[in-house]
């Protein structure tokens, strides 16, 4: 009699549970694995921002160690080389180090692949530039206590041109044209104080903030002044520079202090006149 009762209570949990599967199908009620898709997409996105939840290197290097054995997948996740990339960098910036240094502390598989890709970027040829960075390698790369990327092809004049050509690819794939700043400054820094006209001129057109005015007047480039003026820089900064000199000027530094007179000038004549 008892089996009889068990299998009648069997029989009528399981019609039961059919036909609330069935009932949750017509009302396009959400299924259990849904949740557990929640909370695997909840998980991967901490793997792509783990910066966020992490305070030390120990701390992200255990994280993304610990899921990388989970299984493949997950390896193949917490390897990504971009995601990677962004991983070092993120955690850079907020730890205030080097990029070289947090990926040289994680020793992941990633990490170890970013550093090998990076150092490739300086012998790189421009045309294999781009193939590189896809694999891994960071345009914004700065070993510690060294120039950055940008920095180093700013600085040095041997392949001017495939300099130029490197320049143009790493900024378009987000190099900062202020970034990795050593002891004075980063890459515009770099191309005032050397005098490289196209350099700047390239580094100017993506609008950066700061622009070295102090310095292009003690180089006293008339050229690079205008370059300055016309990204944004004024003329009446300039004079006012010159006159909180302590010292008599140089006959080439009252040539360009008259012309950044006569461009203040200019400029006020534009914003007194009747047009505007």
């Amino acid at each position: 009699m008892k089996k009889i009762h068990i299998l009648l209570l069997s029989t009528i949990i399981f019609a039961t549970h059919i036909y609330g599967m069935e009932e949750a199908k017509k009302k396009e009620i959400i299924p259990l694995p849904f949740v557990d898709e929640i909370n695997e997409h909840i998980l991967l996105m901490s793997i792509k921002y783990p910066h966020e939840h992490f305070e030390t290197i120990e701390g992200m290097q255990k994280f993304l160690r610990a899921l990388s054995c989970v299984n493949k997948k997950y390896h193949a996740y917490v390897n990504n080389p971009i995601i990677t990339r962004n991983n070092i960098n993120n955690l850079a910036r907020k730890l205030g180090n080097y990029n070289s240094t947090i990926a040289k502390l994680l020793k992941t598989t990633g990490a170890k692949n970013y550093l090998t890709c990076s150092q490739q970027l300086y012998g790189v040829h421009e045309n294999d530039m781009k193939d590189l960075i896809m694999r891994g390698a960071d345009v914004k790369y700065q070993p510690a206590h060294d120039f950055s990327f940008l920095s180093h092809l700013t600085i040095f004049e041997s392949s001017y041109a495939c300099n130029l050509k490197k320049m143009a690819i790493a900024l378009e794939c987000g190099a900062d044209v202020n970034g990795g700043q050593g002891y004075y400054g980063g890459p515009l820094f770099y191309a005032i104080t050397s005098g490289f006209i196209d350099k700047i001129k390239l580094l100017l057109s993506y609008k950066p903030a700061c622009k070295w005015l102090h310095e292009a007047i003690e180089k006293c480039n008339i050229e690079i002044l205008d370059l300055l003026f016309a990204a944004g820089e004024s003329p009446s900064e300039a004079v006012s520079i010159f006159q909180k000199k302590r010292y008599p000027l140089e006959p080439i530094q009252k040539t360009v202090l008259q012309h950044c007179l006569n461009k203040q000038n200019m400029e006020l004549l534009e914003k007194n006149s009747p047009l505007q």
